[in-house]
């Protein structure tokens, strides 16, 4: 017998697990099951993200979400930064219970961004882009690319109920990709800005409010109660 729910975690483009374990943590905590994926390629080296492509990224997530659908009733897609494209794809083709998009971009690069991290953290923000830099790789950038233009039509088939978080001095997704997904996202669909956080939302000082916000979503999904759709974005204060 299959069980009712769970939550499948996906973590961001040349980044690991840790970026989204903290949620996992919370999550299984209070006894929701969760689940994390190792995305191909991304194990820190340079090497072995070349020899992996977005292709091989979604395989990935997919392989892991089609295991889950054999246990579990019910999956709560829950994707970082590239993350939320992959999640996107696996939703738009076979649905799921529901969709929780973190940092997600379809707008890259935000200069106001940029700025917002160097000024936050200035020896952090050079930390980061410095180990960006040492794991990335061409080819990796260009299929990271890809997958977002090929994600763009998708977003319209995508009919689970949705939740959107975004930070307003994200450096890396365009604070522009949560207005552009409530949007064209075709199922309901409900975006939350914060003010402050940057890109690596679950890493920083704002983990409790997203968590705040997660839990109502998922307590929603839960108890089958609709998500409206509106006009309206939330800011979580």
């Amino acid at each position: 017998m299959k069980k009712p729910i769970c939550c499948l975690l996906v973590h961001g483009f040349c980044g690991t697990t840790n970026e989204v374990l903290p949620l996992y943590h919370a999550l299984r905590a209070h006894h929701m099951p969760a689940f994390l994926v190792h995305l191909a390629g991304h194990d820190g080296t340079r090497q072995t993200l070349r020899q992996s492509d977005r292709f091989a990224w979604v395989a990935s997530a997919e392989e892991e979400f089609l295991r889950l659908r054999q246990r579990y009733k019910k999956i709560i897609l829950i994707g970082f930064s590239m993350g939320g494209l992959i999640c996107a794809q696996i939703a738009a083709k076979y649905g799921c219970a529901g969709l929780i998009l973190i940092s997600t971009p379809v707008f890259v690069v935000s200069a106001k961004g940029v700025l917002c991290e160097f000024r936050r953290s200035p020896k952090g923000a050079v930390t980061r882009y410095w180990q960006n830099a040492q794991r990335c790789t061409p080819k990796a950038v260009r299929e990271l690319m890809a997958l977002l233009r090929a994600t763009w039509p998708k977003w319209g088939l995508v009919q689970a109920p949705t939740l959107i978080i975004q930070a307003l001095d994200d450096d890396s997704a365009h604070p522009v990709s949560g207005v552009f997904l409530h949007k064209h996202i075709s199922g309901p669909s409900r975006l939350c800005y914060l003010a402050q956080g940057g890109h690596r939302l679950l890493l920083s000082g704002q983990f409790n409010k997203i968590y705040r916000c997660i839990r109502q979503f998922v307590k929603q999904l839960l108890q089958a109660s609709s998500i409206e759709r509106t006009s309206y974005a939330k800011n979580i204060r």
